[in-house]
């Protein structure tokens, strides 16, 4: 296979068809670094949205990145930041730093990390997804595991316990993206089905229920369709893609979250169509705001915009999805309460919205109401609540902003202002 067709659905989880149209703008556009891993996140995972298991399928704070990044299969690492604490994978090896509180770093203790901590000794770890107070990682098995905080079932062990080490999640088939928010977690099955569980109070699960929800502590599935992609969870709401490129969203929508037109209807409880397009490839939410991504590198944002980190020049709120910086083919962005990152087909990175903890990178802390660019020559990128991370073509992860718990895997909890390398 085309090993930019690789790539991308490896990166994207979207199926080889939809892939093929992706490498042709990819190779118009020039450059063979073009896709040079940028398509991840969500989670374009993820961050992108979406962690993939499989040889041709694919492998988010009170708010989240979008999902669970998955390993560059060129690099071999993947990162993702949450609320107080990151993760990455790097040869199928897991590694956690930041927040211990809860357990949410899987070393059988709550103490802080100022440096990336290895987590047991499994080394077929695929990708990874951070929450609040919880973290949920994906093996190339298929399978899922989830430790720290289980107040409303995040670990989805059906108890509300909380655990220090990773606990194998009960799920009826093989998982080929994940995705993990504020207290949520949803994922893909390699029949197409979606199953969440967590946190429900706003209808974030998609169960047709009634407000508020009642939080799942075991997987449930979501709806009836059968032909999903990815999702992206939010804080409060979930966005999802299916089909040939279908999108749609669920859950709160006080800030317009969901992008279909209006924010006086405070939920929708199930799955609703987002426009009538027909050509997503991903999607990722945070707080209040979601992004995603369209065939030929189109970026779109909608929701809250209070900080700017909708990149759309202003702080005013969409109703509907628009287009961010027109003339720029994206390959992947991560979003989160305050602001976002993106990567473009050159593997250039950006990052735009608020910047008081230094979480752009700008080596200032200035806030940013468009996209400003970083550096050169990345793979991907992770949105947490107040800082970044994200790794470079040639596999080294750095990180930005607070760092009053140790969040970016560095020493001293002193804050940055520029993308700084952790040592693993």
């Amino acid at each position: 296979m085309n090993p930019r067709l690789v790539l991308c659905v490896l990166l994207l989880g979207i199926e080889q068809g939809a892939c093929r149209e992706v490498v042709e703008v990819l190779n118009s556009a020039g450059g063979e670094s073009s896709v040079g891993a940028g398509a991840g996140g969500a989670d374009v995972s993820a961050g992108g949205s979406g962690a993939t298991a499989g040889e041709d399928s694919e492998a988010g704070g009170e708010s989240a990145s979008g999902g669970a990044r998955p390993t560059n299969p060129v690099i071999g690492v993947s990162v993702d930041a949450g609320d107080a604490h990151g993760c990455a994978t790097r040869d199928g090896t897991l590694y956690c730093w930041g927040r211990g509180a809860d357990g949410r770093l899987g070393l059988g203790d709550t103490d802080d990390r100022d440096s990336p901590t290895r987590v047991g000794g499994d080394t077929n770890w695929l990708a990874v997804a951070t929450g609040v107070a919880h973290t949920c990682a994906l093996k190339s098995d298929g399978g899922v595991w989830c430790f720290g905080s289980n107040a409303v079932g995040q670990l989805g062990q059906g108890t509300t316990k909380s655990s220090s080490v990773p606990l194998r999640v009960p799920l009826p088939g093989n998982v080929v993206q994940l995705s993990s928010e504020a207290n949520t977690v949803c994922v893909v099955l390699e029949n197409g089905e979606l199953y969440c569980w967590g946190r429900n109070w706003e209808g974030n699960i998609g169960l047709n229920d009634t407000h508020p929800g009642v939080d799942q502590l075991s997987p449930v599935r979501s709806g009836d369709f059968d032909d999903w992609k990815l999702t992206g969870t939010g804080d409060g709401h979930t966005c999802g893609v299916r089909g040939v490129g279908l999108l749609y969203g669920w859950g709160r929508n006080t800030a317009a979250n969901l992008g279909i037109g209006q924010n006086d209807d405070p939920q929708r409880r199930s799955a609703t169509r987002i426009g009538s397009d027909e050509d997503w490839l991903s999607v990722v939410s945070g707080q209040d705001s979601s992004c995603g991504l369209r065939r030929g590198g189109k970026l779109f944002c909608w929701g809250g915009n209070d900080s700017g980190n909708l990149g759309l020049g202003d702080t005013e709120q969409r109703l509907v999805p628009a287009q961010v910086v027109a003339n720029r083919v994206w390959a992947q962005v991560a979003i989160d309460t305050f602001h976002a990152c993106g990567i473009d087909t050159e593997d250039n990175l950006y990052c735009w919205g608020r910047g008081i903890e230094g979480q752009l990178g700008t080596s200032d802390n200035d806030a940013r109401l468009e996209p400003v660019l970083i550096g050169r020559s990345y793979a991907q990128v992770a949105v947490g609540r107040m800082f970044s991370c994200a790794v470079t073509l040639e596999g080294d992860v750095s990180c930005t902003g607070e760092n009053v718990a140790g969040q970016l895997g560095l020493p001293g909890n002193m804050r940055r202002n520029t993308f700084t390398e952790l040592s693993f």
